[in-house]
């Protein structure tokens, strides 16, 4: 029989499968060769990130497979059950469901039981957060602050600054206006007209366009910007939680699509969202032909998050918006909630604007707590 589950409910039986696999140290080749390879280590990564199994009788052959793993590896010997509940007890809150009889219960049971009843919990828990209505106004204790909370389904991140480190001098087109040896006057000149609503955003690209063009600009030029840029740390392992739990990743910037993409490299596949941004197009020879304005920046960045939640099917305080300085300011406008990091040039301490603030943000796992 083929068990049919919500994305919340995948989601948490992944998240606990994920905690047990990792607490006793079983390897997916380990529970392949337990199950006599009734399984293949890609059903086990599958059931790891995204969806659990869909037979019963698949089941029934990774419950017998941790079991023997358990065995194997003397379980009972060493683990700390009391340490393990704790973990159990935490996640599980985090779903908003009733802690299990087991839990409540765990020193009647061995470390191999409360594992298996972990799984079986997790794959026949109906219906957790999915039958719960979380409302924009309801509030929980986060680290001992109480605040406003909604499940995220969706983090939508600005690029340059945000998930790029912020010892650059110069934002990306500033870099590129100096290295064709123009003054970085002219790149500032453009912004400050667009601000001041003197010319359009497709009036900026054009002039922009007009200006690389003729000083010849090739994609060639572009690698040492690239090879400079440095990723804010633990970004790979940021982009591999949210897929993890199920949650869409986004980008939604002022940059170059292709300069994103080439700084991104193999983490581009965890972007599932797609990336929105100003575009280069090269002819044949790789010289610039065209530069097609996003229009996704600025009042458009809450355009897109807009855009995003009816897609979804979700409300848009269901999605949180990363980003850091002026352009990013509109996002709030949306309704989704608002988290800056590393600000620049945008006051941070601005309530209507940025709901929470990381003035300091060296790793990109400290915005984990506010997912």
């Amino acid at each position: 029989m083929t068990k049919t589950m919500t994305k919340h409910d995948k989601i948490f039986f992944c998240r606990l499968f994920c905690y047990a696999m990792d607490f006793f140290g079983i390897k997916a080749k380990s529970l392949c060769n337990a199950a006599d390879d009734e399984f293949t280590e890609s059903s086990v990564s599958s059931w790891r990130t995204r969806n659990p199994p869909g037979a019963e009788i698949e089941f029934q052959s990774l419950v017998k497979a941790v079991k023997i793993c358990l065995d194997n590896k003397h379980a009972g010997d060493y683990y700390d059950k009391k340490k393990y509940v704790e973990d159990l007890k935490s996640i599980i809150s985090d779903y908003h469901c009733t802690i299990p009889e087991f839990i409540v219960k765990w020193t009647d049971y061995s470390i191999i039981d409360l594992a298996v009843r972990t799984i079986e919990f997790a794959y026949s828990q109906p219906r957790l957060i999915s039958n719960k209505v979380i409302s924009k106004t309801e509030t929980l204790t986060v680290h001992g602050v109480s605040r406003s909370y909604a499940r995220t389904e969706a983090v939508v991140f600005d690029f340059d600054g945000t998930l790029t480190t912020t010892n650059k001098v110069r934002t990306t087109w500033e870099s590129i206006w100096t290295m064709l040896g123009y003054s970085v006057d002219e790149c500032i000149n453009l912004h400050l007209k667009f601000s001041n609503g003197e010319i359009t955003h497709e009036q900026w690209c054009l002039f922009t366009e007009e200006k690389f063009k003729a000083k010849h600009l090739h994609r060639d030029q572009l690698v040492p910007l690239i090879e400079s840029t440095q990723l804010i740390q633990d970004i790979d392992k940021v982009f591999l939680e949210l897929d993890r739990r199920g949650i869409q990743v986004y980008i939604v910037s002022g940059s170059i699509k292709y300069i994103i993409r080439r700084c991104l490299a193999g983490l581009v596949e965890y972007v599932s969202g797609g990336i929105d941004a100003n575009t280069f197009d090269f002819d044949e020879d790789g010289y610039l032909s065209h530069i097609i304005g996003t229009a996704y920046d600025f009042e458009g960045k809450a355009a897109r998050i807009t855009n995003i939640a009816t897609d979804m099917k979700i409300d848009p305080n269901q999605i949180l918006f990363i980003g850091n300085s002026l352009n990013d300011e509109w996002a709030h406008t949306s309704g989704a909630r608002t988290l800056a990091i590393n600000p620049k040039n945008t006051n941070m301490f601005n309530k209507a604007i940025w709901d929470d603030c990381i003035v300091h943000c060296e790793s990109l796992l400290e915005i984990l707590k506010f997912i």
